[in-house]
């Protein structure tokens, strides 16, 4: 038997109510959930045992962590691969930079202001080490490879609201950009470059949930789950549905199953070791 733990913010849901879809079929399988708000989870810590403890809650705050978890911390020790999804590294911060500007370099989108390429490349590093580095030291004393997951891309139909809301007016104008492809799959490359560098792994989003950089398809942003298990009164273009969670568990299944699978390197005898 196979143990999996999925820890995370509100993004859980998704996954969460998809279990008993992903995991019929699946009698090697065990999976458990942890989820948690999201300014929770983003100050949580793992300590040197590798229990994950939410920072200091109120009464409500300890309350909905026992609704939803039924403990206010969870042990990983036991469990063969945990996963931590809500993550953004980012992303929404290099979007924002093809509002503004035109890169010295790609494809002119009519911007009157212009940076050069080798600046962005060191403003997206600058960006996911930052972040990376918050997860890290957060992470690092269980001393456990991990499988870090994004938080979803907003939806495409986040496009309605972009008169009123920030995010979406950025993420609108990125995906004009002609040079949104080739930002996307620089951050995307770099950020899986510097999580596998600390011991870790990156999901990447589902290819058949994507509809392009930074973007989710809208069909798995209606009704999207809660972390507790119960569904959101409406869409928000952020949050995902359990069909989103299903790809994502599959996915997950899948990468744990080609790693167990990949031929070991052949041992180099001792003597030509030293």
């Amino acid at each position: 038997m196979t143990r999996l733990l999925i820890i995370g913010s509100s993004h859980v849901g998704a996954l969460k109510n998809a279990e008993e879809t992903f995991l019929a079929g699946r009698p090697d399988l065990a999976l458990d959930f942890f989820g948690l708000r999201a300014p929770a989870f983003l100050k949580s810590r793992m300590d040197a045992e590798g229990v994950f403890h939410p920072p200091e809650q109120d009464e409500d705050g300890r309350d909905l962590i026992l609704k939803a978890n039924g403990a206010l911390t969870v042990a990983t020790a036991g469990y063969d691969h945990v996963m931590l999804i809500g993550y953004r590294f980012g992303f929404p911060e290099v979007a924002s930079l093809l509002e503004r500007y035109d890169i010295l370099g790609l494809t002119d989108a009519g911007h009157p202001a212009t940076i050069d390429l080798v600046l962005v490349e060191d403003m997206i590093d600058t960006m996911i080490s930052a972040s990376l580095d918050d997860v890290l030291a957060a992470l690092a004393p269980a001393n456990r490879s991990l499988t870090l997951c994004l938080a979803p891309y907003p939806s495409k139909s986040i496009a309605s609201r972009a008169p009123r809301m920030e995010l979406a007016r950025e993420l609108v104008a990125f995906w004009d950009h002609p040079g949104a492809s080739h930002v996307f799959e620089m951050w995307l490359s770099r950020l899986r470059s510097q999580i596998e560098a600390a011991g870790h792994t990156l999901l990447e989003q589902p290819y058949r949930t994507v509809a392009g950089p930074f973007a989710t398809k809208p069909m798995f942003a209606r009704a999207p789950d809660n972390f507790d298990g119960s569904a959101m009164k409406g869409t928000d273009h952020r949050h995902m549905n359990a069909e989103f969670g299903l790809t994502v568990l599959t996915s997950f299944a899948r990468m744990i199953k080609n790693t167990s699978e990949a031929p070991r390197p052949a041992e180099t005898p001792i003597k030509e070791r030293i």
